[in-house]
């Protein structure tokens, strides 16, 4: 008999329920995550949880869309578990606001739902509080955005903690104008993002590829550290207009940090490519010791809006609510 209780009791793997110390903590960080967004000029949002799948799935690739949780409703309608609360903002805003008042800055704090790989650590269910900066494209408002993550993570109480910075522009040029197969693809910017080099390697190896595209995209993954990676970045030069953009923008936001005092905490990262196929520009991750994952992580994503009618320039980031929380149980 306490077996079977004992198992009415389990929670689904990839789920957690927090007691009322940790539920304390929880809402404490978060009322200093909302007080310094309102500081800083951020708008609040309330987003719900369901929304119809064919739209939220709209702004979102095809392999996050088949990982998003969906059921019907009494009168048939397919609906979903958010998954991504960037690509909700971007509907619900285009849909709600003029795009003359669309530009602005926006924050919120939601639970997301994706099916997952359990074996790999991953949530079914995860808390984020997310921040995006609509309406300003390039360098400023990228700048603006960085320099207020290191404001959460300040707010957060971290000591230690290191921001892989990189740029998408990089990777998307070295395989431009080349018809890779979506998930060869897909598996080369998910090795390249998680430093697989045997199994980046091996997909490189199966593809047509030139030799040179070859070697700059093995690379990729080993370039990262600090001001002397811009340096070492020769080796994938000259071989696309977009890559060399790319690592001068980034460059340039490099030196801005750096002036700020931040250059310690920051690694220039040329294998961040990130996993959500929305990103266009800039991208960054916040990484803690013992975390193993990121805690904060974003970037710019100036084509999602045209997902839902509207061209509008976009960058925001999404902290991790949980990882932030030290884990004692």
């Amino acid at each position: 008999m306490e077996n079977v209780e004992r198992e009415l009791t389990l929670l689904p793997a990839g789920v957690k329920a927090y007691l009322p110390e940790k539920s304390r903590q929880k809402r404490k960080l978060i009322n200093r995550l909302f007080d310094l967004a309102h500081r800083a000029d951020f708008s609040e949002l309330d987003l719900p949880t369901i929304d119809y799948y064919d739209s939220i799935t709209r702004g979102v690739s095809d392999f996050l869309a088949a990982r998003t949780y969906q059921f019907s409703d009494g009168k048939g309608e397919r609906l979903a578990l958010r998954p991504d609360a960037t690509a909700q903002v971007a509907k619900i805003l285009s849909g709600r606001l003029k795009k003359e008042n669309l530009p602005g800055r926006y924050c919120y704090c939601c639970r997301s739902f994706r099916d997952f790989d359990l074996r790999r650590g991953e949530a079914r269910e995860f808390q984020q509080f997310g921040a995006e900066i609509l309406g300003r494209d390039g360098f400023e408002a990228d700048r603006d955005l960085l320099i207020f993550m290191f404001e959460m993570l300040e707010c957060c109480g971290l000591e230690k903690y290191i921001v892989d910075l990189g740029h998408v522009g990089v990777y998307q040029g070295l395989i431009s104008e080349l018809d890779l197969e979506p998930r060869l693809e897909r598996k080369i910017r998910k090795c390249i993002h998680r430093k697989n080099q045997t199994e980046l390697a091996e997909a490189i190896a199966s593809s047509d590829l030139d030799d040179d595209r070859k070697e700059a995209l093995v690379s990729l993954p080993l370039l990262y550290g600090g001001e002397e990676v811009f340096d070492e970045a020769n080796k994938i030069q000259n071989q696309s207009k977009k890559t060399d953009q790319a690592l001068l923008y980034l460059e340039k936001i490099y030196h801005e940090l750096a002036q700020a005092g931040l250059s310690e905490a920051i690694s220039v990262d040329l294998g961040v490519v990130r996993d959500l196929d929305y990103y266009t520009g800039l991208v960054f991750e916040a990484l803690v010791p013992g975390t193993g994952k990121p805690v904060v992580g974003g970037g710019r994503y100036d084509e999602l809006y045209s997902s839902y009618g509207v061209v509008m320039p976009a960058t925001g980031l999404a902290l991790e609510v949980e990882r932030i929380l030290k884990d004692d149980d």
